[in-house]
């Protein structure tokens, strides 16, 4: 669950961080209605937060296994989303 949970709220990140990049590039931030709290500085502490939970899931004996399957899920899910997408 807690890797599901890395892997999830990494996700919401990353969109976000490309949401507002594209928004930049558009020159269409000012149009927001909610602005991010300390934009960009508050993504990469979530993605510090993210990877420190990680290396303490690794330090625990019986979580380290998930710490391993992280990998594996995201090529599962992107394998996934690859097929499902395809033309033809």
């Amino acid at each position: 669950t807690v890797a599901a949970l890395i892997i999830i709220w990494t996700a919401i990140v990353l969109t976000h961080m490309k949401f507002r990049e594209k928004k930049a590039a558009e020159g269409t931030v000012a149009s927001l209605k909610f602005k991010s709290l300390w934009y960009p500085f508050s993504n990469y502490i979530c993605l510090a937060f993210m990877a420190a939970l990680v290396v303490v899931m690794y330090q625990i004996p019986d979580m380290d296994l998930a710490v391993y399957f992280i990998p594996i899920t995201i090529i599962c899910m992107y394998i996934i989303f690859k097929l499902s997408h395809q033309k033809g």
